[in-house]
């Protein structure tokens, strides 16, 4: 009768094969009775001939060129069962790296594109300009939500905030609510809450 030998014994030097193969199965390995080797070890042979032989492989030499401003280089990494790595690229940072858009004193940034996430256009591009003066000095109008308005203009800021161009400045005001009880209650397209069950 032949001898029983567990493949953790006969696979020694296939260490990190013989762990697949005793988590495949739990029988002991069987040595033929014909054969010099082991049932395990041919079994674990052709596991490890599975793996791609990448000694032979030839991969493209890329050299990566520098990324443009606000981005980094992404490494390329290999994917599992292939021998040559990805082309590393580059890929914008964060929106919170992006720099504040600053101006002069008495000029307004203005957003002139937004940014697309690609490199090369990670962030907004700003231009600062100056309001329009009339003809006595005074400015035209003010800068608010990167429009241009009027002097005297009105509009809404949001639902509850209503804004004026004085002077070459936005004046905005939220409405004072006049109510005060213990338990408001806040009603779609209201500004003010209402009070509940008084």
């Amino acid at each position: 009768m032949p001898r029983l030998e567990p493949c953790l014994v006969l696979l020694v030097s296939f260490a990190l094969t013989c762990r697949v193969l005793a988590q495949l199965s739990t029988n002991p390995c069987i040595p033929a009775s014909n054969s010099t080797s082991s049932p395990c070890v041919e079994l674990a042979e052709s596991s490890t001939s599975s793996q791609k032989d990448c000694s032979q492989a030839r991969c493209a030499v890329r050299f990566s060129a520098p990324c443009p401003r606000h981005s980094d280089l992404i490494e390329g990494l290999v994917p599992q069962g292939e021998c040559c790595p990805l082309p590393s690229r580059c890929a914008c940072r964060p929106q919170a790296t992006c720099p504040p858009a600053l101006c002069p004193s008495g000029s307004k940034a203005l957003r002139v594109s937004m940014a697309t996430g690609e490199p090369g256009n990670c962030c907004d591009a700003y231009e600062c300009r100056t309001a329009p003066l009339e003809p006595g000095g005074e400015p035209a109008g003010c800068f608010a939500r990167g429009k241009l308005r009027g002097e005297g203009a009105r509009w809404r800021a949001d639902r509850c905030t209503v804004c004026r161009c004085v002077s070459g400045r936005a004046h905005c005001t939220v409405p004072a609510c006049a109510q005060r009880c213990d338990r408001p209650a806040r009603l779609p397209g209201e500004c003010c809450p209402r009070c509940r069950g008084e």
